[in-house]
């Protein structure tokens, strides 16, 4: 609310803003799709594979959060930022994913199969690759603006 409100006659997205949304969906939806590749190729069932990529797909949505809170800091100093709603977002999501993989009832519901925890690793780090791009974009961004300001 520090900002004024943007003129009526301009677009509510500009074309970088949806430009570098597009390419974290696409980044995403990529990262997802190897890992269930990836999971078939080394012999996993469908089930397994399946329930592989669905928890990449939360990790990695999850990061695009927090990437997103801000295109100026990094993902670590956006979390020094106290955020009640992220916490309960962050929080509501995990549980719900805890028991869609965990609780056989759901499990069974969405046709996932039993999740270890070197899968959880591989979801958690294929999930966080998956916006790590975007995290270098906006160190360099960071970096050449403190440049121009030098100059």
């Amino acid at each position: 609310m520090q900002r004024p409100p943007r003129k009526k006659n301009t677009s509510l997205f500009s074309k970088r803003l949806f430009i570098l949304s597009f390419l974290q969906g696409v980044f995403s939806l990529a990262v997802v799709a190897l890992v269930f590749q990836v999971s078939l190729r080394l012999g996993e069932t469908v089930g397994a594979a399946r329930t592989l990529a669905f928890v990449t797909l939360i990790v990695s949505n999850l990061c695009l959060i927090l990437t997103n809170r801000s295109w100026s800091r990094s993902i670590i100093a956006s979390l020094m930022v106290a955020n009640k709603a992220l916490l309960w977002v962050m929080s509501g999501a995990v549980l719900f994913l805890w028991l869609v993989v965990y609780v056989p009832f759901f499990r069974k519901s969405f046709h996932f199969e039993v999740f270890h925890g070197v899968d959880l690793f591989i979801a958690l780090a294929a999930g966080i690759l998956s916006v790590m791009w975007f995290e270098l974009v906006k160190f360099i961004s960071y970096k050449n603006k403190i440049e121009l300001m030098k100059s």
